[in-house]
């Protein structure tokens, strides 16, 4: 209570699941969280973060951001399952009627050409 007295936000966003979709068979597999634990986990925390919000305060979901599949040096991701956790994400947010960033799905209907997308990502 002390903090919502001190801090009023006005949005609160999480963006979580890009790690969460590290390929089983790949070297980052430890970072792995099975789908539908993804799910689960994910709706938890929507409910205990609005559960602490102040009037007036938003939750937005941000979906796990596209995945450059010919710039992976470590096959650890790949697009394919980052939409899989961009759509279980979106589907949260549905049924938390949360606001949601399908950031995945902008970015492959606007460039829906691999080598276009890759000039996005330039780290």
């Amino acid at each position: 209570n002390e903090l919502k007295s001190q801090f009023r936000p006005s949005l609160i966003t999480i963006w979580l699941g890009a790690n969460d979709a590290a390929l089983l068979d790949g070297p980052n597999r430890l970072q792995n969280v099975p789908l539908d634990e993804y799910r689960s986990r994910l709706a938890s925390i929507v409910n205990a973060v609005e559960t602490h919000l102040s009037e007036g305060s938003k939750v937005l979901l941000i979906t796990p951001p596209t995945v450059v599949d010919s710039d992976r040096t470590l096959k650890d991701r790949n697009n394919a399952a980052a939409g899989e956790y961009a759509r279980a994400c979106v589907e949260v947010a549905r049924a938390e009627g949360v606001a949601v960033l399908d950031v995945y799905a902008h970015i492959n209907s606007t460039y829906p050409d691999e080598l276009k997308r890759k000039a996005l990502f330039v780290d």
